[in-house]
């Protein structure tokens, strides 16, 4: 709901690439479709800025989303490549939607990538990117296991949407403000045409996401469902998916938090009993 939303929305830029000398890391998430029909889906790039927190958790920016329509897989793949080795050098996960037409995308970074750069012609040659539950990928040489791969289950959707939602209701995730608020900024041209798509893209996030509702089925099924069925959802998914990664981050992380703090109270009583 938008009440929900509406009090993420704080971030006053967009990245189109990460900040010379970043120090954080990025989630970039992929949402597969290849119709160009017009009223198919989109396939739809998120990219999740992480600021990690004390407890374990993370403020996760949306600092980039752009979708795509009637893309090949090819492209899909190459558009990817840049991202996460060029303009997203410090993405620790590549998140890819594997359903249906999805299922081939990962395996087509099976391979080594050579990019030239624009500038000085240099060609530099990037290792493969394989998935991160191949054991046999992973014997590719140089292999990086960047790749997670998402089929997404009732169950999964189910703690997916739970997590989102929790998200929203605590403020650790942020969106980018609506884009009304720097169309003064796009017409002074001190605002690209990509940045401010960007925005724009935010705003149709928004509206996915209120569009989303929660049904039960007759076998007492919970199912995520659009009240509008035409309207697309490409652009939650996407995020959806990205943020039920980060939640993995976040378990482990507070495992990793919970056993430290165990040992060191262990630690403490053996001190005190020697004593």
């Amino acid at each position: 709901p938008y009440e929900l939303t509406e009090k993420c929305r704080k971030l006053e830029k967009c990245e189109l690439e990460q900040p010379s000398k970043s120090s954080s890391s990025y989630i970039v998430v992929h949402d597969v479709a290849l119709s160009n029909a017009k009223d198919s889906d989109n396939a739809c790039t998120t990219v999740i800025k992480l600021k990690p927190r004390p407890n374990g958790t993370y403020f996760k920016e949306v600092v980039y989303i752009k979708t795509h329509n009637g893309v090949t897989l090819q492209e899909q793949r190459d558009f990817l490549r840049e991202l996460v080795h060029i303009k997203f050098p410090n993405t620790e996960k590549l998140v890819i939607d594997m359903r249906g037409n999805g299922e081939g995308l990962p395996y087509l970074f099976y391979e080594t990538w050579e990019y030239v750069d624009p500038k000085t012609k240099k060609v530099i040659e990037f290792p493969p990117l394989v998935l991160d539950d191949d054991e046999e990928g992973k014997k590719l040489k140089g292999a990086i296991p960047l790749i997670r791969g998402i089929a997404a289950t009732n169950s999964f959707n189910n703690t997916m949407y739970t997590y989102m939602k929790s998200c929203f209701e605590d403020g650790s995730v942020r969106l980018l403000i609506p884009s009304t608020e720097v169309d003064s900024q796009f017409k002074e041209n001190n605002l690209t045409p990509e940045e401010y798509a960007v925005f724009i893209e935010t705003d149709l996030l928004i509206e996915e996401l209120a569009n989303i509702t929660q049904t039960i089925s007759g076998s007492g099924n919970i199912i995520y469902d659009r009240l509008v069925k035409t309207m697309k959802r490409d652009r939650a998914t996407s995020l959806g998916y990205g943020l039920a990664y980060v939640n993995e981050l976040e378990v482990n992380n507070k495992h990793n938090l919970y056993q430290d703090d165990y040992e060191n109270m262990l630690k403490g009583m053996l001190e005190y009993l020697i004593v």
